[in-house]
């Protein structure tokens, strides 16, 4: 799975969140990450996934100026299986 907003910060932070069927939290990473080398794309893998719905939740760290209320996420999933 990989995730990405087009309007990002150093100053805010997305984490995002790979919750299996059971929700258990199979795999999470953080936007830009500690690099600085992805400032707004994450990608999220977990091995054998058992079937189910699975769920990506993003828990948005944004440093609130009240201009805006919503940040636009994308997120592709792709089975290699």
């Amino acid at each position: 799975m990989s995730c990405q907003t087009a309007d990002v910060s150093a100053d805010n932070a997305i984490t995002y969140y790979l919750v299996s069927p059971t929700g258990t939290v199979a795999a999470k990473g953080t936007t830009p990450d500690a690099a600085g080398t992805s400032p707004g794309t994450v990608t999220l893998t977990t091995a054998e996934p058992v079937t189910g719905t699975w769920e990506i939740d993003v828990e948005l760290g944004l440093t609130e100026s009240g201009n805006e209320f919503t940040q636009t996420v994308a997120c592709t999933v792709t089975d290699t299986g």
